[in-house]
């Protein structure tokens, strides 16, 4: 065997175990294999996924373990539970298997992973592996570099191809896996904590090389899923239903307590390659890794047939499995095999009490696993080979089915597929569902994914591990990616890598995030025709005071490494307005502190989003808004780059995507076969042929003429444009369609003809209508274009739908679209939102790959002639989101122009960066295209093709788009419309538009280029890497246009003063423990500014207390006083009973209400500030602030009591305010009884309290479902687990359980006075209902009070609304305070609106 010489092969005995634990414990780069071929399903699954979480390996499973099947949504199911403890726990009853690779076959692809695939320990359990490269990668281990292996089955049967097993174990898995829990304990098997294993073990150094190992291999393995199913998608959108696709939708979508039976040749290898894989970003219970582990839950068996008879008796077999383990069952054939025991048909129909079988069979004309045998086409004649090999069964799967008696479907679409599996699956009968691929087509999509998959990997491991203490994976470029090779370099896993991993990870753990305001003056208003709205707060307030606002985001790391981005929407071009941007930014600097910047986030590709989600806590990445994603992806990517820099490594450009990834022309690490190959893929383009190690990327822009019809002339715009040419630009972007009518149109082809014959032909000339022309006005215009030689015109008509087939067709002008494309986003983004909730397999479906491709279907019409797509990261959403894009127009064989949007010079070069990127990619993927249709052209023509020449850079013939049945034709029409991408001018010339930086050096300055004879190549921006001292000096802020608004901290004290204040009621003296902001920071401080102060008032929930409200209130800030107290009996606040009154008479509602009343009296009318009105006058109005009360389900309770009841305490609600209800409800007012049932429940949970504690206590009331998004939310997990925070909080309060129980049991909604919707209309008071969109229960309260409020009024009364946060449960202020804080800063301000 291998390396494991000196452990023998032993019996089922006590030595066996202590063998392997001893194994176990060795290990320093171990991987747990969890094969095929249990006799005992489900409990054998169920028993190695109790090893996997014992060990805390990387788990590779094999297709037939049933590890990786599941239900899509399923919850509950996954990687780790919420302990009672604090800790992440296990249980097999109610978790999965964590660390599951399920893409380990497909990432084998990857030169560079067969490269760092070195594990020394080798556990696995049974016996059957289906994988040839995982097969192949072990044996490699084991023989060439001593790892030692070892395989635990129930019997004696052994299965050792390579005669590598170095210590066999006999024994039950399920036995096996008690035993390592004990031993790896150190104690007896009467251990009570089933985490003392863990921290014992896991305490160890091996273990944590062993955690470092699974960590690089599960990220490694999360990106390449995602790229897996984003060329999963493509394919199916572009060519229908794919082999691999049908087996994923069955593995993954497979119902509860149904099996599984996979047939033999591609069905279980494409089962084996993608089962598992699921789009990330998901939030399942328990996990902090939900990308990587897996649905899974008893009674979901999988079986295959292996073995020489790989065909024969499949459908049989199927329908005995099912008959054996009364289940249901779904098996996958081919076609030939399905023929080959059609008769299995008859046990179907014909067998008393056979389990419902659900057929899918793949009919690809043939035995098609015999089309990836290398040479086996070329070297035999079709028809022999058709005759032989593929013996493509002549007979209609419809015609057997038919006369079997047997429901046949044949889908032709993957949603028809979908469809059609869930009614098979839901009728409960015997159904046949055919889906018909093609041979050829499957191979080359195999190598397609292969492809992409491999490339993914590679840049993903270089990222993780290629700046790590000169440690190199892969060949360096040598073309030989052999394991055992005897090269010099090392491979594999040290103890040195794991220390230096887990160093670096300690370095990109972010240390601070500051969010500050900026204003620049700006020369001139800025010529935008946009599709948005600017939300809230929009206006001419910008363009007309001639300042640019917007919010920088600045993020240090622990390493010190500096990133900055930012957010700067524009009115009438952005959705949102500058407020709310703010407002959101300054949540999520709060929510980025403290979390580790994953080093793969440059792939974007779903990266990003998935970090965003399963790190920072993000509830729904499209929560935030578009500019704000943009800051937040430019801060880390930019810090992320530069703590790498310190290394050695490359400026951001040169990572994003799979730049790390790129070769120079001497090799190539992977390939799709398991073998390296080496290729040329060298270009003449100056950007193209840079080394991936330059520092220097030169991105060039064209320049920017407005259009003002009242002053221009032909004759004043020809002399501009040979200014601009004289200034070193090549390219020149034109506005038209400023004028009226035809003849406005006529003026501008005058415009745009006399500046042609001013530069001449050598200049690029664009022209932007930005869709203010019809149709007849763009013909005008377009057809005079010939003797422009535009290389094409942005949006030339307004209605794309209906007209821009007709003008493109008429006057053959190439067409990008900008608007369009900001307008289709923002409606999938829309859509999403509106879906229904509680079709959660159709959510999760709506990945972002998918939906953007699916978003931008209609703007691909070839008949509109699109050669170029417009992109504008703060618009769009950031870099992830425009590569996305980019990514379904390059398919397309559409090029993408990034352009800013006005920002400042941080914005500016961030979308430089993006440029830099998409134009590699375009020239990688036109190289590929090329590659892949060659039919001889010369290099020497190739390279003309990469060349930039002015006038070209886009292709001017319209994508042709035309399917084909058959394969090859399909794909070279597919390829070569690729193959013509070429880079060209970007537009980030923007910024002349404002006067100087927010840096007191331009962050991102135009330089000109030219070459070594003065010729001009053209102005741009320079990205230049550099250590992170030199990037630094880019963030001194001009200290008149930049100013800080963020806090430097968390705690209270970070952005208010604390204090306690004194409350005298009828029943006694509360001392309210209060933390103010003080004034707002909107300008208020001035006394001569007559706008009304706005504040908020913030009431927690029970069990919580004021600092549940940090991050929200960071978000308001700025625009608001901000007033947080603790509740009575919670945090700070304490309760003294007045003469003849008890303590629990001061917590009911209503006296609670009552003294928050007075308390509010306190704080915003006793001391309030009279605001000076013009001329010093006094405005009586403004005596009173505008106040928002907002509570949370018990502080809810209360402020709708003070709603209805606030004249008794002055009425500081009725000068302006509001009432905000988050997940409160008005009281029972169904019956007394229903009342009195609630009030006693309460008590016996308030006993419940006294006597067991408040950390007993809490931890059963947070199992409670209510608070099921809160225990799985990442941010609160561990020592940051709810139970663990409020039991902390309480631990050096007297009688704390004592005082809490009495909370509870007095302000029992079965005892407060009912708010009904009649007291709340007769108050008059503006009423809010924010509900998280999960939080069903409290969504439909709302509605119901809102309704009931409008339905009184008899109007749709603007006193009351109700909207729910996406995607948050009933803490939605605790789950996603990012998309709480919009409507709650809305709610603010339209209460202040209304008290004017």
């Amino acid at each position: 065997g291998g390396g494991g010489d000196d452990l023998d092969a032993v019996s089922m005995d006590a030595n066996a175990v202590k063998a392997l634990v001893k194994l176990i414990k060795s290990a320093k780069r171990g991987i747990l294999i969890i094969a095929g071929g249990a006799s005992d399903g489900a409990a054998a699954a169920l028993a190695a996924a109790d090893v996997a979480s014992t060990l805390g390996w990387a788990v590779v499973a094999d297709a037939a373990s049933g590890i990786r099947t599941g239900a899509d949504g399923a919850t509950g199911t996954t990687g780790t539970t919420h302990s009672s403890n604090g800790q992440n726990g296990w249980s097999p009853a109610t978790t999965g298997c964590p660390h599951v690779l399920n893409a380990f076959d497909v990432s084998l692809c990857s030169g560079e992973m067969r490269e760092f695939f070195a594990p020394d320990v080798i556990v696995q359990l049974n016996n059957r592996v289906t994988s040839k490269r995982t097969q192949t990668a072990l044996e490699a281990a084991a023989l060439d570099f001593g790892a030692r292996w070892a395989v635990v089955t129930p019997t004696e049967a052994r299965a050792d191809p390579g005669h590598c097993v170095s210590l066999h174990v006999t024994c039950d898995i399920a036995v096996v896996a008690g035993a390592l829990r004990n031993a790896l304990d150190g104690n007896s098997s009467e251990s009570a904590n089933h985490n003392n294993y863990q921290r014992r073990y896991r305490d160890t150094q091996n273990f944590k090389s062993c955690e470092s190992f699974r960590d690089v291999l599960v990220a490694a393995d999360a990106d390449a899923s995602r790229t897996a199913l984003s060329v999963l998608q493509s394919l199916e959108q572009e060519e229908g239903i794919t082999e691999m696709g049908a087996a994923l939708l069955v593995a993954n979508a497979l119902p509860p307590s149904m099996g599984l039976f996979l047939g033999n040749s591609m069905p279980i290898r494409d089962v084996d390659a993608l089962a598992g894989v699921r789009p990330g970003g998901q939030f399942l219970k328990g996990s902090r890794h939900t990308t990587t582990n897996v649905n899974f839950g008893p009674g979901a068996p999988v079986c295959a047939n292996r073995g020489a008879s790989g065909i024969d008796g499949v459908v049989s077999a199927a329908a005995g499995f099912a008959a054996g383990t009364q289940l249901p069952v779904t098996l996958v054939i081919g076609d030939v095999s399905f023929q080959h025991d059609a008769n299995g048909l008859l046990l179907l129909r014909e067998r008393p009490g056979q389990p419902p079988v659900t057929i899918v069979v793949v009919n690809n004309g043939g035995g098609g696993i015999f089309s990836f045998v290398s040479d086996l086409q070329t070297k035999l004649d079709t028809t022999v080979f058709t005759k032989l090999f593929a013996t493509p069964p002549d007979v209609s799967r419809r015609g057997l089915c038919d006369a079997h008696r047997v429901a046949h479907a044949h889908p032709s679409t993957p949603a028809a597929l979908r469809t059609a599996l869930q009614a098979a699956w839901s009728e409960g009968r015997h159904s046949v569902v055919e889906v018909t691929t093609s041979r050829a087509q499957n191979l080359r999509q195999h190598r397609v994914l292969q492809s992409a998959v491999a490339a993914t990997v590679d840049a993903s491991l270089r990222l993780m591990l290629g700046a790590k203490r000169g440690f190199r994976v892969g060949s360096g470029g040598d073309g030989d990616s052999q394991v055992g090779s005897g090269r010099d370099v090392q491979r594999g896993w040290s103890d040195g890598d794991a220390r230096a991993l887990e160093s670096s990870q300690l370095d990109r753990v972010v240390r601070n995030a500051l969010v500050s305001k900026f204003q620049l003056p700006m020369r001139k208003v800025p010529t935008v025709v946009g599709v948005g709205t600017g939300g809230t707060g929009s206006g001419d307030t910008e363009t007309t005071d001639l300042f640019r606002t917007g919010y920088l985001l600045e993020i240090t790391l622990q390493c010190g490494a500096t990133g900055v981005g930012e957010a700067s929407p524009l009115p009438g071009l952005s959705y949102e307005s500058h407020e709310e941007a703010g407002a959101q930014l300054a949540v999520v600097s709060g929510l980025l502190r403290d979390v580790k910047i994953s080093p793969n986030l440059p792939l974007l590709n779903g990266a990003f989003r998935d970090w965003l989600v399963c790190e920072c806590g993000i509830r729904d990445v499209h929560n935030l808004l578009p500019s704000v994603r943009f800051a937040v992806e430019s801060a880390v990517l930019q810090a992320l780059s530069n703590s790498t820099q310190r290394n050695g490594q490359r400026n951001l450009a040169s990572s994003l995507l799979l730049g790390a990834a790129k070769r120079d022309s001497s090799g190539n690490s992977s390939d799709t076969t398991g073998s390296s190959s080496s290729t040329s893929g060298s270009t003449s383009n100056s950007l193209a042929s840079a080394s991936p190690d330059d520092t220097d990327i030169f991105v060039e822009s064209n320049a920017l003429m407005g259009s003002n019809p009242d002053t221009d002339t032909p004759e004043t715009a020809a002399r501009e444009a040979v200014s601009l040419v004289e200034q070193g630009f090549r390219c020149i972007k034109i506005k038209v369609g400023r004028g009226v009518g035809t003849k406005g149109a006529a003026a501008d082809a005058d415009r745009v003809s006399a500046i042609r014959h001013a530069v001449g032909p050598a200049v690029t000339l664009r022209c932007d209508g930005n869709g203010l022309w019809n149709l007849n006005e763009s013909l005008t215009f377009g057809l005079r274009a010939a003797e422009f030689d535009l290389q094409y015109i942005e949006e030339p008509v307004a209605s794309v739908e209906n007209d821009l087939a007709a003008f493109h067709c008429t006057t053959g002008v190439p067409v990008a679209l900008d608007e369009s494309v900001d307008r289709a986003m923002h409606l999938a983004w829309r859509r999403y939102h509106e879906h229904d909730e509680h079709d959660s397999a159709s959510k999760e479906s709506s990945a972002e790959p998918q939906s953007v491709a699916q978003a931008l279907r209609e703007l691909f019409e070839p008949t509109f002639g699109v050669v170029a797509l417009v992109l504008k990261p703060s618009v769009l959403g950031g870099y992830e989101n425009c590569a996305l894009v980019a990514s379904a127009a390059r398919e397309k064989g559409i090029g993408s122009v990034v352009t800013s949007a006005f920002e400042s010079g941080v914005g500016v070069a961030h979308c430089a960066n993006l440029a830099a990127a998409l134009d590699l990619a375009s020239l990688n993927a036109a190289a590929k295209a090329r590659e892949t249709t060659r039919t001889g052209a010369s290099s020497e023509d190739d390279q003309g093709d990469d060349s930039y020449s002015p006038g070209s850079g886009f292709r001017v013939t319209a994508h042709t788009g035309d399917s084909s049945d058959d394969d090859q034709t399909h794909g070279e029409t597919q390829w070569n419309s690729t193959g013509t991408l070429q880079i060209t001018p970007h537009g980030l010339g923007t910024g002349a538009w404002l006067v100087g930086d927010v840096t007191k050096r331009d962050f991102a300055p135009m330089v000109r280029r030219i070459d070594e004879t003065g010729a001009p190549l053209g102005v741009g921006i320079s990205l230049r890497g550099g250590s992170a001292t030199d990037m630094a000096s880019d963030f001194s802020w001009r200290p008149e246009v930049v100013f800080p608004v963020s806090a430097q901290g968390e705690s209270p004290e970070s952005w208010g003063v604390t204090s306690f204040i004194d409350v005298i009621t009828d029943v006694g003296v509360y001392r309210f423990f209060v933390t103010d902001s003080g004034r707002n920071g909107d300008g208020n401080d001035d006394p001569t500014n007559p706008e009304k102060e706005k504040a908020v008032l913030f009431l927690h929930g029970f069990l919580g207390d004021g600092t549940d409200w940090t991050c929200v209130v960071a978000g308001l800030l700025e625009s608001a006083r901000c007033v947080v107290v603790d509740l009575p009996n919670h945090g700070g606040t304490v309760f003294v009973p007045g003469p003849g009154f008890q303590r629990k008479d001061g917590m009911t509602i209503e006296a609670m209400s009552n003294a928050i009343g007075k308390l509010g009296q306190e704080l915003f009318v006793s001391k309030k500030i009279s605001l000076g009105g013009k001329n010093g006058a006094k405005n009586k109005s403004s005596s009173f602030p505008s106040v928002t009360l907002v509570g949370y389900s018990l502080g809810a309770r209360i402020a709708l009591s003070y709603a209805v009841d606030g004249d008794k305490h002055g009425g500081w609600l009725k000068h302006g305010g509001g009432v905000v209800s988050i997940g409160g409800s008005p009281g029972i007012s169904t019956s007394d009884f229903d009342r009195a049932d609630r009030a006693s429940r309460d008590d016996h949970l308030a006993t419940a309290l006294r006597e067991s504690g408040v950390q007993a206590f809490t931890r059963a009331w947070y199992e409670n479902g209510l608070f099921g998004g809160l225990v799985s939310h990442p941010r609160f997990q561990g020592c940051n687990s709810p139970e663990f925070v409020r039991a902390a909080r309480s631990a050096n309060v007297p009688d704390a359980a004592g005082k809490l129980a009495e909370v509870l049991s007095q302000a029992s909604p079965g005892r407060q006075q009912v708010v009904t919707v009649e007291k709340l209309l007769a108050s008059g008071v503006r009423v809010d209902f924010i509900t998280g969109a999960n939080d069903k229960k409290f969504v439909k309260v709302a509605n119901a009070i809102a309704d009931g409020m409008r339905k009184q009024s008899g109007t749709k009364t603007s006193k009351v609304t109700s909207q729910t946060v996406p995607n948050a449960g009933h803490a939605a202020h605790l789950e996603a305070p990012e998309g709480l804080v919009l409507p709650l800063l809305r709610c603010v301000l339209e209460n202040a609106k209304r008290s004017e």
